[in-house]
């Protein structure tokens, strides 16, 4: 049986919202992961003048990290976009911000 790639694309919460972090104390402690200890994993990444795409190896729990990632990120970065996608053996998460 073969299964077609996942994709998933998440826009920001508000494209227009100033480009600060609110994460707070309180908010990064009830967070699944640290987002730098998630990032960390990534094998390598490619970036461009408003985008950052991290490239992870395919394990099979990696595709319901990100996902968990991505909707904690979201709430404290609101003007950022997400993708994320399966391609052979990696998963891949576009982190892009608004267009300057």
């Amino acid at each position: 049986m073969v299964t077609e790639p996942r994709t998933r694309i998440v826009a920001p919460l508000d494209p227009n919202a100033e480009q600060v972090c609110l994460l707070d104390r309180e908010s990064a402690a009830a967070r699944k992961e640290s987002p730098s200890a998630f990032l960390d994993l990534a094998r390598s990444q490619d970036t461009s003048e408003t985008s950052t795409v991290f490239h992870f190896e395919a394990t099979p729990d990696i595709w319901g990290r990100m996902s968990t990632f991505v909707d904690e990120e979201r709430e404290c970065c609101r003007f950022f976009a997400f993708e994320q996608w399966e391609d052979g053996d990696e998963v891949l998460l576009k982190i892009s911000g608004p267009e300057q």
